[in-house]
């Protein structure tokens, strides 16, 4: 169900705004009607917690013309402790393509309380962006107000909650004017008090934040990405018939963010297209077994010289109810390959979260890559 904001609810709001807003950031900002829009399985206005604010649940609010890129973003935010992510989308160049920070009320104290993740293609791949530099703890009382302040230049992000200092120092997406958006999900959140001011910071402090993570030297660096197929062409399948071998298209992907390719780098997810390929040439110098490692988001066949020899799946909550699904270096296999050309097809399938491969070749085996 779609609903746009009244007049009245968003004028309580104290404003989402292109231009600038007065100096100490406490003015009521006119609201455009015809420039907003309200996307939400639920949303209405009200007094909550002493304040007028607007309740959103499944979905965002979005200003499409806000024309933003650096500058500081404030609001203040309550949410019940149950399940929900709730937070803030910005640099959009559309709705499917922009930056996104959000918070887990319901993991209040731990270690992935707040997570950013760039949104690519549609696509928010939260497991692939989980070091300490996109996930980060905080405390998020339940069922009171909590003032949320977020501070943008160039790729670096300061965000305060009431007063804890979070530095997110790797925006993954380049910096670009776009718009902004509020989103609510789980149990819904209400908001109050939005004020934007696009510019320099004078607060934005010199906090380096957490540093990348160390990766081992002998991940392969990218691999020929196929166009996207339905899963179907290879649930169950022993061999690859010759028209799917030899019918593909390629794409080369380089790996980015602790050595993980991104798939929606080059294609768009989609139901009856969950699918690619993932190609890579092992060069073996002589008969040998080769050990590689892997990680991988969804779904996993693998296919040496177009035989499947392996199938796994890790998506979300599908090992116990804790299980993330993340990204990692957790599963090996040990590959007999001749001498010369090996060909080693990942058939990678998606339903959320983040499609991705990572690959690990432990040197001193005598097989390279191309």
């Amino acid at each position: 169900m779609r609903r746009r904001a009244s007049r009245w609810g968003w004028g309580l709001l104290a404003g989402l705004v292109a231009g600038s807003v007065p100096g100490d950031g406490c003015g009521q900002v006119p609201w455009d009607e015809s420039r907003w829009d309200v996307a939400a399985q639920e949303s209405h206005t009200g007094r909550y917690l002493g304040r007028d604010a607007f309740y959103m649940a499944g979905g965002t609010a979005w200003f499409d013309d806000a024309g933003f890129r650096d500058g500081v973003i404030e609001f203040d935010i309550a949410a019940p402790a149950e399940q929900g992510f709730h937070g803030l989308r910005f640099r959009a160049v559309d709705r499917r393509n922009h930056e996104y920070v959000y918070l887990r009320p319901h993991l209040s104290g731990l270690p992935d309380a707040v997570q950013y993740t760039p949104v690519n293609r549609g696509l928010s791949s939260w497991q692939l962006y989980s070091d300490p530099r996109f996930v980060l703890s905080a405390t998020l009382p339940p069922d009171r107000w909590i003032h949320v302040r977020v501070a943008l230049q160039g790729r670096r992000m300061e965000m305060s909650i009431d007063d804890q200092v979070l530095v997110f120092p790797d925006l993954q997406r380049d910096p670009a004017l776009g718009g902004l958006g509020l989103s609510a999900s789980g149990g819904g959140a209400w908001y109050a008090n939005v004020v934007v001011r696009p510019g320099a910071d004078p607060e934005f402090s010199a906090d380096p934040g957490a540093e990348a993570p160390e990766v081992s030297p002998d991940l392969v660096g990218g691999f020929r990405v196929s166009e996207p197929f339905a899963e179907a062409v290879v649930d169950g399948v022993v061999e690859l018939p010759a028209a799917v071998r030899g019918g593909q298209q390629w794409t080369p992907l380089p790996v980015h963010v602790r050595g993980i390719a991104d798939v929606t780098k080059v294609h768009t997810l989609a139901p009856e297209t969950n699918t690619v390929f993932a190609a890579l040439t092992l060069v073996a110098e002589r008969p040998t077994v080769a050990r590689l490692r892997f990680g991988f988001s969804d779904r996993v066949r693998v296919f040496l010289e177009g035989r499947q020899i392996f199938a796994a799946a890790d998506e979300y909550a599908t090992r116990d109810y804790r299980f993330l699904g993340t990204v990692g270096l957790f599963d090996e296999l040990f590959l007999p390959l001749d001498a010369g050309d090996n060909e080693v097809w990942f058939a990678l399938s998606e339903d959320f979260g983040g499609w991705g491969l990572t690959v690990e070749i432990p040197a001193g085996q005598g097989v390279t890559t191309r």
